[in-house]
């Protein structure tokens, strides 16, 4: 048997077929089997799944047993490694053609995009320069490299990102407390490790880079996969949109906070820990996001001397929305308003009415599970200073409890609503516009990880939610990742399309909430294990957070928006 496993592998391909290889075996060459070389509707393979976690083509198979399965192009995954290894490119090529200059990721762009500066968006990018970094990139995927990974001692790893200005990149290698350092590599260009890229540049001939002539920056423009199975790619037409002017403001103020609280970065942030400044940090955040709070109240009040009486509140899964909405209260309160809570959920039909999805399940996220007539007559009254006699719906029994919780909006008041379709006008639709303020909350800014990468608004609130799910609903960390792609299915289609009708965004993200979080989370990540269909994503989960110092909770007030998950709010 040692003989055995010293000089054969046994592979078995998507679960039905073993093979044998003389080991160690390259994985590319897995690409000569049937169920990797035949390219169907998906596309081709651009990766592949080893016990559960996606690697590189590029990489060696280095145990003698293994279950695997191809990743291909036109799949979530698949997209996925596209696109970071987009970015991937992109820094070889602006490492050539911004030399000695920081070239950064600032934000994503809504589904389609990165947003870079060039440090810190003090220079101004030309037509020329966008020109340069796309002949340059073009010529690396034109050229086919391999892209490897590799591992180098924490002085090649530092050595190596001061040459190419990547502060970020060398304050993540210094704290990590590591001897060596995985790394991505092509053409002399090396890059922190987070996920598996494809395995070569010519795989990413589809893209865009467009100047932003607001703001001296630009914008690396991702194909989107082309609707039903034909495959293929779509690029957004340069007459598109890509950036949101309000959201671009938000993302702006996050980085500015950033440069006060000196925690640009996860190893940054690292830093501060290590330094001693932890509570300040903080104390700090707390206190920027509190006074957006401030600023929102004051503004309302103008507001309501003017005829505003209702506040509509919405957000997508773990925003945070239940915490806001009770310090927006009690910042209402200081300035002399009063606010009145009513909530959308009283309002669904019973259950015998729901409408039901194309697979015959209730459909509870629909607007259409909602007694929106009856919402508008009673929002009518409250508004005229009635005492109106709201209904209470009983989750358990799917039925309505009428008249059942009396309500009266004073002279100074103003009524509060939180829910997914706050924002739809068609919810309200016998409101006036005037009398309306609509609110979008989302913890929207992202932490750099390195220069090019940072953690996506999407990870930073499936973290949230497992925390809570396990805390407050017993839920664990593999169901809610299970559960988690149609959650934001649903966001996307109910939620993010009306978020340009929002008067206000509020960013919801704290600098220190990774730091707090991963010694929650952590331990319910590792309980997935290998033979579960969540376990990769598991593993990226626990990869973004081992990038990252851990705060003690304590550290954290009573009234943070992180207390919604982690528990001890004095707000439940």
């Amino acid at each position: 048997m040692s003989k055995l496993l010293d000089t054969t592998a046994k592979v078995l391909l998507c679960g039905k077929r073993e093979v044998s290889y003389p080991w160690p075996v390259e994985l590319s060459v897995l690409l000569k089997e049937p169920e990797f070389a035949a390219t169907n509707e998906e596309g081709p393979v651009v990766g592949v799944i080893v016990n559960g976690i996606v690697t590189s083509l590029a990489c060696t198979l280095d145990v003698h047993e293994a279950t695997v399965a191809p990743v291909r192009l036109y799949t979530w995954e698949g997209m996925s490694m596209y696109r970071r290894t987009l970015v991937f490119v992109l820094g070889a090529a602006a490492v050539q053609c911004f030399a000695g200059k920081r070239v950064m990721a600032q934000h994503k762009v809504g589904n389609n995009g990165y947003k870079l500066v060039v440090d810190d968006g003090e220079y101004v990018v030309t037509a020329e320069d966008v020109a340069a970094l796309k002949k340059c990139m073009d010529e690396l995927i034109k050229r086919d490299l391999r892209i490897e990974e590799r591992w180098l001692s924490i002085k090649e790893a530092v050595a190596h990102f001061e040459a190419t200005n990547r502060p970020f990149s060398r304050a993540s290698v210094l704290t990590s407390n590591a001897e060596k350092h995985r790394v991505t590599v092509c053409d002399g260009y090396a890059a922190l490790y987070f996920r598996a890229l494809c395995h070569r540049t010519g795989i990413v001939g589809t893209y865009d880079v467009r100047r932003c002539s607001e703001d001296g920056g630009m914008v690396l423009v991702f194909p989107s996969q082309r609707p039903g199975k034909e495959g293929g790619f779509v690029m957004p037409s340069a007459e598109d949109k890509i950036e949101d002017p309000l959201l671009s403001q938000v993302y702006q103020e996050y980085h500015s906070w950033g440069k006060v609280v000196g925690a640009g970065s996860a190893g940054q942030l690292n830093e501060r820990i290590l330094e001693g400044s932890a509570k300040q940090l903080v104390a700090t955040c707390e206190a920027l996001q509190t006074h957006k709070i401030v600023e929102l109240a004051l503004a309302m009040k103008e507001r309501i001397k003017n005829g505003l009486k209702l506040v509509l509140i919405a957000g997508p899964s773990a925003s945070g929305k239940t915490t806001f909405a009770s310090k927006l209260g009690i910042q209402l309160r200081i300035v002399g308003c009063t606010p009145v809570v009513l909530s959308v959920d009283n309002y669904f039909k019973p259950r015998v009415e729901t409408p039901k999805d194309e697979n015959g399940k209730y459909d509870f996220e629909c607007l259409e599970a909602l007694r929106i007539d009856a919402l508008n007559a009673d929002l009518l009254r409250l508004m005229k200073g009635e005492v109106v006699k709201t209904p209470i719906f009983d989750f358990k029994t799917g039925t309505i409890i009428h008249d059942a919780l009396p309500l009266q909006l004073p002279k100074q008041g103003v009524l509060i609503m939180e829910g997914i379709h706050c924002l739809n006008e068609k919810l309200t639709y016998l409101i006036p516009p005037e009398a309306k303020y609509k609110v979008f909350i989302a913890p929207l800014a992202q932490i750099k990880l390195d220069e090019l990468n940072f953690q996506s608004q999407t990870v930073g609130r499936l973290i949230r939610r497992i925390v809570r799910d396990y805390r407050g609903r017993g839920f664990s960390a593999r169901e809610t990742l299970a559960r988690w792609r149609s959650v934001t299915a649903g966001e996307e289609k109910y939620i993010f399309p009306f978020m340009p009708q929002a008067d206000f965004v509020f960013n919801s993200a704290l600098e220190h909430e990774c730091s707090v979080l991963k010694v929650y989370v952590t331990p319910l990540l590792r309980s997935v294990t290998p033979d579960m269909e969540e376990y990769n994503l598991a593993r990226n989960l626990i990869g973004v957070l081992d990038s990252f110092y851990p705060i003690p909770h304590d550290d954290v007030p009573p009234d943070s928006l992180l207390r919604e998950f982690v528990g001890g709010s004095f707000f439940e």
